[in-house]
């Protein structure tokens, strides 16, 4: 995990928003553009196979993400390596998850309906892209 205040490439590191089974994602401003952004890290030890599997994987990721230009989905800014750490720099988003909002008894039917409607448009683009999704984070 990287620690807060290191640099990655042009990113400074604040704090971890969330891990997962491929890595970890940590609010890290771009330095240069002084623009708030998530940085999504994999580290890797060796050029071994699961090691450089889990970095194309990555790669492919980014790629993906960077050709779905949609209003609901997140923008991808940048990807690269940094010592042994491969990132993706992306839009941060503030707030809560999704799932803490839907769970939310407060908050009334009709709107969370037309959330699920935005995630589903941006799953629909990505189909028309020739994008299969693997996992939607919420």
């Amino acid at each position: 995990m990287l620690r807060r205040g290191a640099l990655v490439g042009k990113y400074r590191v604040e704090r971890l928003l969330g891990q997962g089974g491929m890595g970890q994602v940590h609010v890290a401003p771009d330095e240069q553009l002084r623009r708030k952004g998530a940085l999504k890290t994999v580290s890797r030890v060796s050029e071994l196979a699961p090691d450089a599997i889990t970095h194309q994987r990555l790669v492919r990721e980014a790629r993906a993400a960077a050709f779905l230009n949609h209003p609901n989905a997140v923008s991808v800014y940048d990807i690269g390596e940094h010592q042994d750490v491969t990132y993706i720099a992306m839009e941060l988003v503030e707030g809560w998850t999704l799932r803490t909002y839907v769970s939310d008894l407060g908050i009334p039917s009709p709107t969370k309906l037309a959330w699920m409607l935005d995630v589903a448009r941006v799953l629909a683009h990505a189909h028309q892209l020739g994008l299969v999704h693997r996992d939607v984070k919420p």
